[in-house]
């Protein structure tokens, strides 16, 4: 959440009058959760989309992207829950890729896009 509302707060532009940097602010923060929410969708549905392609069988039995608890009862962000067969063995390799699913989504991404910049396929926009 707060890199979230660090990126938004380093986006606005920068302006001479501070009615329009209070109103910037405003719409930054405005934007926060929507952006929190879009963060979590693809950070728990990357653990998901990982885990039904690694466990045969697997059925998410509750996707939460947003704030709840699992049924130990400690605080998520979000949560997916999933059953599998119990013939199904699934091994720590399997444990840590679904783990890391959300941060390889975030580097792919990452480097797609600055590909995309740095060869000039995509245009950065202007401000204004």
């Amino acid at each position: 959440m707060r890199r979230v509302a660090f990126v938004l707060i380093l986006a606005m532009p920068a302006t001479a009058t501070a009615e329009i940097n209070k109103r910037n602010l405003w719409i930054a923060l405005g934007l926060a959760p929507v952006a929190y929410f879009h963060e979590t969708v693809l950070h728990e549905a990357s653990h998901v989309a990982v885990a039904k392609l690694a466990i045969p069988g697997l059925e998410v039995t509750r996707f939460a992207p947003y704030p709840c608890y699992d049924s130990k009862g400690n605080f998520h962000f979000g949560c997916f829950a999933s059953t599998y067969p119990d013939n199904v063995r699934v091994s720590d390799n399997t444990h840590i890729a679904i783990s890391v699913a959300p941060y390889v989504l975030g580097a792919s991404a990452f480097i797609v896009s600055d590909i995309l910049l740095s060869t000039g396929a995509v245009k950065p926009s202007e401000p204004g």
